[in-house]
């Protein structure tokens, strides 16, 4: 996956004393600001002092609310028992968290300070301070400034400026293009406009880029606050909680994907069903091998991010496809090979905690359609109930010497959607109009 959930990641200690980075006095501001809202949560193993994980988070109200992302809390809402979220400002204040609520779509989580509001050291005897929310009908410009703030790499509180960027395309769950840096412990930090407003959450990056960050609209941290700041503390694991979220979600996906027309492409004589750019983005490339005798094709469409729930990255949609022309190796080598590819296709490894794949193989072939065989496998969650990841493997042939390998994976589907994304990629594969061009 292109995207990460940001975890803190082992560093190497410089060789010669860093430079002292040159501060904006707007970023100067921003901490001057900032500073007595800002939190370290580490999440810590009950009976032990080593954390598990760390992230940031910030203060949302003077009673001592505070919005991290649900990645960073992940194993407090699936293990309560067994780990504790704690905090620490940047004057020193510690203690223990509670965890009211959760958006795992979002990627969005509530805490409270267990005693309430506490008194900051910067400023003695004034209660926990609050950031406040952009208005919502101000809408965020192109190429206006943002201030990006957390504990990155857990080496200490800090500020990086960027810009917005417009929202990431091809993206299903919205998310804010920041080009800045955000590291691994700022996940939870607030991002923040000239005007020192929330403006969205530091969430992730791009691994294979620089400075190409993301940030949850602050929209859904103002819709969870909403619906949650009022909950009493969370002690039981929430696998039903996040099931539920997830079952909404993917039913969302579901419609749209199957709504989204297929983007034809040919291959002798067949039209084979490549997914819209609408949100997943495809790759292609054309190899020939065994001395230019087999003509290979490949299609690679998938979305860039998933639902991370903690145990397994879910609600994600991908397409295969692999074109092959043997028409110069002959239909004897071409079909050993042919054969070959379709039986070693494997199904839903690494995918855990689930059942084992129940799989089904059938013959397919309709006026409409080219002569197909198709193996259908589906897996069941075995903490999220009801849903389910999904493989269709298709294989048409054309002709003696050409054919085309196509599957769908899904996951974190219904039962029901599962099936219907299945015979939807299926029925994507139909006879080409005569004359139709590649």
């Amino acid at each position: 996956m292109l995207l990460i959930a940001l975890l803190p990641t082992a560093f190497a200690q410089a060789s010669a004393p860093p430079q002292a980075p040159v501060a904006t006095s707007a970023a100067q501001s921003m901490w001057s600001n900032a500073r007595t809202r800002l939190l370290r949560i580490r999440i810590v193993p009950i009976g032990q002092t080593s954390q598990a994980s760390v992230g940031s988070g910030f203060f949302v109200s003077s009673d001592g609310l505070l919005i991290s992302n649900f990645h960073v809390i992940s194993l407090v809402a699936l293990k309560p028992d067994r780990y504790q979220a704690l905090y620490e400002t940047p004057s020193g204040d510690k203690g223990e968290l509670s965890l009211l609520g959760i958006d795992v779509v979002n990627d969005v989580a509530l805490l409270r300070i267990k005693n309430g509001a506490i008194k900051t050291g910067l400023d003695a005897g004034k209660p926990t301070d609050q950031l406040n929310f952009r208005i919502n009908s101000s809408a965020l410009q192109r190429g206006e400034r943002i201030f990006s703030l957390g504990n990155p790499l857990d080496v200490g509180f800090a500020v990086t400026e960027g810009t917005y960027n417009g929202l990431v395309e091809r993206s299903f769950t919205p998310r804010l293009f920041f080009s800045g840096a955000i590291n691994g412990g700022m996940s939870g930090g607030p991002a923040l406009d000239a005007q020192g407003q929330v403006v969205g959450i530091n969430v992730a990056k791009r691994l294979d880029g620089e400075q190409v960050s993301f940030l949850v609209p602050a929209e859904h941290a103002q819709k969870l606050i909403a619906a949650s700041q009022k909950a009493a503390p969370i002690t039981t694991p929430l696998y039903a909680t996040i099931t539920a979220q997830l079952t909404q979600y993917q039913q969302q996906l579901t419609e749209r994907f199957m709504r989204t027309p297929w983007k034809p492409q040919i291959n002798a004589g067949v039209s084979i069903p490549i997914p819209s750019d609408d949100f997943l983005r495809c790759w292609g490339r054309r190899e020939q091998m065994e001395s230019k005798a087999f003509q290979f094709a490949r299609t690679d469409c998938r979305m860039d991010s998933s639902i991370f729930t903690g145990e397994a990255n879910l609600g994600s949609i991908s397409t295969i496809h692999e074109a092959y022309d043997g028409s110069k190796l002959g239909a004897t080598r071409f079909m050993d090979r042919y054969s070959k590819s379709f039986e070693n296709e494997q199904f839903f490894t690494g995918i855990r905690p689930s059942t084992k794949p129940l799989c089904s193989q059938q013959s397919i072939q309709n006026p409409k359609s080219p002569r197909m065989e198709a193996v259908l496998c589906l897996s069941a969650y075995k903490r999220f109930k009801g849903l389910y990841s999904v493989s269709i493997l298709v294989a048409t042939q054309e002709g003696q010497t050409t054919g085309t390998l196509g599957r769908l994976n899904a996951t974190g589907v219904s039962f029901e959607n599962a099936l219907k994304l299945a015979q939807h990629f299926a029925d994507g594969f139909t006879l080409a109009a005569p004359g139709a061009k590649p």
